[in-house]
């Protein structure tokens, strides 16, 4: 690409390859964000204990994996099925 003057306006055609530039490195990076997730919980086994909403997933997590699952105000309203405030009461 050519020095163009700072006043120069981009034809359509450069303004489309960088639209089209941005969102293509927006997309590759979600990708591999998701992907580097992913991987983490294959290699530390937490896939293998993802929470389910029901209170005999959520004995069988970890103090650190129950009090990650308890920031999410949607997951306390599953578990405190009476909305007394106490979770997994029988």
């Amino acid at each position: 690409m050519t020095k163009r003057d700072p006043g120069q306006l981009l034809t359509t055609r450069e303004r489309l390859h960088d639209a089209a530039w941005t969102v293509g490195t927006s997309v590759a990076s979600t990708l591999l964000a998701a992907f580097g997730l992913y991987t983490v919980g294959e290699l530390t086994g937490v896939n293998d204990r993802i929470f389910d909403g029901t209170c005999e997933s959520f004995d069988s997590l970890s103090s650190q994996e129950k009090n990650t699952v308890l920031t999410d105000p949607a997951a306390r309203r599953r578990l405190d099925r009476d909305r007394d405030g106490s979770l997994c009461e029988s």
